[in-house]
């Protein structure tokens, strides 16, 4: 009942003698805390404070009133309900004895997320395969449904690269990944790897597991805490790695004061809050390459081929349980391109609040940098999309366009308010309105903007239509009329005319105007000094008044005094491969199961995203045994050439030829073939201190630099070197090239010479501006990265289409 939802309030309610009556007061809201946080160490104790619930209604209430009836009834209600459940937990711990079934969810069986697979085929672009259904595929993500299959030709041209169709490999839609299982080596119990919290990559030389049960009963013998079993899951110490180690920015510590700002101002106090934790992962130099068709149709008018912006990403953690030089028309512009969140934050009615300030708080600290505008595209994924999180709660479902719209909204309302914006319009009102020049070269190209998407394929509708229409011209006259050869190029010189690129998107765009955002920041004044140093002021305007007049001032919360060095992620490049891009990280999670939609499958994966931050040299995919599920990560494994995600570890392995008495082989009868795994840790650092990983990352990045410098050079040169490193790196190049082994991503095998090579030459391409570069296998990586953009181009294209769609839809609804 609502009544016993939260605590009594007896200023509230006039209960002056409540009390003096009841000595220990409980609610349902301080028994789910209690639940959440671990504080009950049996059902005993989680029984005694329900029922104190209702014996304190039933006290301060006299028999006959609603309270203490309704106390009464719920009590009977929760005594039945008690005992059923009592009985059934007691029959499951039972079968928990065995290996079928999980001591600590009490389940036996549990499967991921099916993969989803998009058909690359041009009659159903973009369209997913459906569960069931046969397909064929190929490495590197290509998929045919049988219909786009069976038309085919032999060499088909697919995501810039040319593949045989007699390498498509027929496949089902139907495969289903089982959860590991791990043992105790302590009580003996079985339980399922993601259950246990367990890091099997750190598991390389067989370390004795303890699960969280035993934890628990450690903590509590030696009189300690079992909050932090999380942390303390592991006798390995490098297995404890927090998120608070990770290297510290100015931004992230000015969030993160913001965010202890909202919780003081809150109603909740700070132990109804579980720590809260936002760090900076990337902060590097990226370019957004301008589409074939928007280059070309703009050229003349000296409209760039790229546009340099720097990326930025930025995590929040929790703990449960336990800018450059850029041209016009981005030049001092942010571009939110994507947020998302799992419901997980506690408590839930914090969730909005401090979202939101995170968002004010980086416009504040984007306007003291000089940008002037911020571009919001509010629009949520396209069914089935994941944004950057994998596999989301069922419960949680994905707002409505209006209601995102209305969300950010609210954002920059209070943002406006507490003069960090200025103003806010939308993208329509500002480039494609009648009123406005309508130029193209003016709108801002931002990476994965609709913009984008949507000017390249109403530019290729263009150029049919006129390739349409000279042909007919051609075939009545003989020859063009003056008039089909004007263009948008020259049409700077015309007062009435109007680039059909704008007027067609202007078109498609107005009825959805509200949902691209642009609000302008507030200039900083450098002349009216306050307390902070400056005085924010609307564009354009400048408040000539005193430090305590009218004019509206930042509540930024000061950023605290902290004693260790921060890095100034504007000043220096922050890599990180798997964070790098939205299409990167979705990768990473789908291929190793990483997945957000239960708690304890988003607590395993917090924990093995942080292990991989501070293990950046790891490698980011390791194979599985088909068999055990256990994750391959030394001896030997072994492989079929013919299915490519079918693995047996040496156990398994030896247990089938000894049950075969023949030599191993998968479930479709392909022999295998034995690879060795070689043994690597991944640790770049033994610290766990922010400044000595801040010191160990500058150390380490200027060791790759200079590495970097010295491939390159080497690559290019071609005769007697002076330098005594420039030969070594020419045989480890020679060494590299005569294992044969091109374009081999940096998770596959090789020794550590191909490794490390292998990993220079990936970044080296990143930078390369060259098209014909001399460092070998450039080319290849280049193509992946180009492949990278690709995926995330067409997830950005489906949601552009999604959107186009349902606006269509309802314009036609309301028409009839």
């Amino acid at each position: 009942m609502w009544i016993f939802n939260t605590p009594v309030d007896p200023e509230a309610w006039g209960l002056s003698d409540y009390f003096q009556i009841i000595k220990r007061p409980m609610d349902y809201s301080t028994v789910d805390k209690k639940l959440d946080g671990g504080g009950y160490g049996n059902l005993s104790e989680f029984e005694e404070d329900v029922r104190l619930i209702y014996s304190n209604a039933r006290l301060y209430n006299s028999p006959g009133t609603s309270v203490h009836d309704i106390a009464t009834t719920t009590l009977e209600l929760f005594e039945k309900e008690y005992e059923k459940a009592v009985a059934t937990v007691a029959d499951m711990h039972e079968s928990a004895d065995s290996k079928d079934v999980c001591v600590l969810c009490l389940k036996s069986k549990r499967t991921y997320t099916p993969p989803v697979y998009i058909c690359s085929g041009r009659n159903c672009p973009h369209v997913k395969i459906r569960r069931g259904n046969n397909f064929w595929s190929i490495s590197g993500g290509v998929h045919f449904c049988t219909q786009c299959y069976s038309h085919l030709p032999e060499n088909v041209d697919v995501e810039g690269r040319t593949i045989q169709k007699s390498a498509l490999i027929k496949k089902k839609n139907d495969e289903v990944h089982e959860e590991g299982w791990v043992q105790c080596d302590v009580c003996k119990h079985w339980m399922h790897q993601i259950c246990g919290l367990f890091n099997a990559r750190e598991n390389v030389k067989r370390q004795l597991y303890t699960c969280p049960h035993c934890l628990v009963k450690q903590h509590r013998a030696s009189n300690g805490s079992s909050k932090s079993i999380v942390s303390s899951s592991s006798r390995n110490k490098r297995t404890q790695l927090h998120a608070k180690s990770l290297i510290r920015t100015k931004l992230s510590d000015l969030l993160e004061d913001a965010i202890r700002q909202v919780i003081k101002n809150s109603d909740y106090g700070d132990k109804d809050v579980p720590e809260l934790c936002i760090r900076q992962v990337t902060s590097r130099q990226c370019t957004t390459l301008v589409r074939e068709l928007m280059h070309t149709t703009y050229k003349p008018r000296a409209y760039p081929a790229e546009f340099p912006y720097r990326n930025k990403c930025l995590l929040l953690f929790q703990e449960i349980d336990g800018a450059a030089d850029c041209p016009e028309p981005n030049r001092n512009r942010v571009y939110i391109s994507y947020l998302d969140s799992v419901h997980y934050l506690r408590p839930r009615g914090l969730r909005t609040k401090i979202y939101h300030e995170i968002l004010i708080q980086y416009f504040d600290y984007a306007r003291k940098r000089g940008f002037e505008k911020a571009h919001i595209w509010s629009c949520p994924p396209a069914r089935g999309d994941d944004y950057i999180f994998y596999a989301k709660p069922e419960d949680q479902k994905i707002p409505k366009e209006a209601r995102l719209r209305k969300w950010y909204q609210q954002m920059l309302s209070k943002a406006q308010e507490r003069g960090i914006v200025s103003s806010t319009t939308n993208l329509y009102d500002l480039y494609f309105a009648p009123a406005t020049p309508r130029d193209a070269a003016l709108v801002p190209y931002l990476d994965g903007d609709y913009f984008v998407g949507e000017a390249e394929n109403v530019l290729s509708s263009i150029a049919a239509e006129q390739k349409k229409a000279a042909s007919k011209a051609e075939g009545k006259n003989g020859t063009k009329g003056k008039n089909s050869k004007r263009t948008s190029n020259n049409s700077s010189s015309s007062v009435d005319y109007v680039d059909p690129l704008m007027a067609k998107i202007g078109e498609t765009v107005h009825p959805m105007k509200d949902s691209f955002l642009v609000a302008t920041l507030c200039r900083e004044c450098t002349v009216c000094p306050d307390s902070s140093g400056s005085k924010t002021v609307n564009e354009g305007e400048r408040n000539n008044g005193s430090a305590s007049g009218s004019s509206s001032k930042s509540s930024i919360a000061k950023p605290s005094s902290h004693n260790t060095e921060v890095l100034d992620e504007d000043k220096e490049e922050m890599d990180c491969e798997i964070l790098d891009s939205r299409q990167n990280f979705l990768n990473l999670c789908k291929g190793n199961h990483y997945q957000f939609d239960e708690l304890r499958r988003a607590k395993h994966t917090s924990m093995m995203i942080l292990w991989h931050l501070h293990n950046t040299n790891a490698p980011k995919f390791v194979q599985a045994c088909s068999n055990c599920q256990m994750e391959i990560t030394s001896g030997m494994r072994y492989h079929c050439p013919t299915c490519p995600e079918y693995d047996l570890c040496s156990e398994c392995y030896k247990q089938q030829v000894q049950a075969s008495k023949s030599k191993g082989k998968c479930v479709h009868g392909h022999e295998l073939e034995a690879i060795k795994v070689e043994e690597t840790d991944g640790s770049n650092s033994e610290s766990s201190s922010s400044a000595s990983a801040l010191a160990a990352r500058r150390a380490q990045q200027h060791n790759v630099d200079l590495h970097i410098r010295l491939l390159e050079h080497a690559s290019n040169c071609h005769k007697e070197c002076k330098s005594r490193n420039c030969p070594k790196m020419k045989a480890y190049i020679k060494e590299f090239l005569s294992h044969n082994v091109p374009g081999m991503p940096s998770s596959c095998g090789g020794c550590r010479v191909c490794k490390k090579i292998r990993a220079m030459i990936g970044i080296h391409a990143q930078r390369c501006r060259k098209s014909k570069c001399g460092v070998p296998e450039c080319g290849v990586f280049k193509e992946k990265i180009r492949q990278i953009m690709r995926q995330q181009q067409a997830m950005d294209d489906r949601r552009r289409m999604e959107m186009n769609r349902i606006y269509r839809e309802n314009a036609s609804a309301s028409g009839n």
